[in-house]
């Protein structure tokens, strides 16, 4: 194989960015690579976004760093109100240098309202099958009658299942 024909095929590795190139000192020896440098991001240049928390660790706030180099970065993200991803998990990637971290493996959960809804309860609208709950609370008020403790909430601990509602206190018999 030349180094000419080679080094149209290399590229830099996830996580890494550069112009790759191969270097053979001899005939029959073997290829060096160079031109690829792992990326450096940076930490809390963004929002994190919905369903994500971040605790920090080793990181540090706005400078750049790597992923491997700071192996307590990824271990610092996991899921908040979100369902991580059974096989990936939560975690930050870095795919272009200078750049904010990108983080991935959480998705909204969905659930779906008690039927019959419980006593205190009433929808405007049905929120049928499985749902976002901020989708669903919008639809909900409290029966006529009933307490208001604060706003509806709806809770759930695993996607799938059914929401918990809170925010209304049904009539004393």
């Amino acid at each position: 194989l030349r180094a000419a024909t080679a080094t149209r095929a290399v590229q830099c590795a996830p996580g890494y960015s550069g112009s790759p190139v191969l270097h053979c000192s001899i005939s029959g020896g073997l290829f060096d690579f160079t031109g690829c440098e792992e990326n450096h991001c940076v930490l809390g240049t963004t929002a994190i976004p919905a369903g994500y928390s971040l605790s920090a660790g080793g990181c540090s706030v706005g400078t750049p760093l790597s992923p491997s180099a700071v192996p307590g970065c990824g271990a610092g993200v996991s899921c908040a109100g979100y369902v991580e991803h059974p096989v990936v998990g939560a975690g930050l990637s870095c795919a272009e240098s200078s750049q904010g971290f990108s983080l991935f493996g959480c998705s909204a959960m969905v659930c779906e309202l008690p039927v019959p809804l419980p006593s205190g309860y009433q929808t405007r609208a049905p929120c049928l099958g499985f749902q976002l709950n901020s989708t669903c609370a919008a639809y909900l008020l409290c029966s006529p009658g009933a307490t208001p403790t604060g706003p509806i909430r709806l809770s759930c601990d695993a996607s799938y299942g059914t929401f918990r509602l809170s925010g209304c206190t049904p009539r004393s018999a």
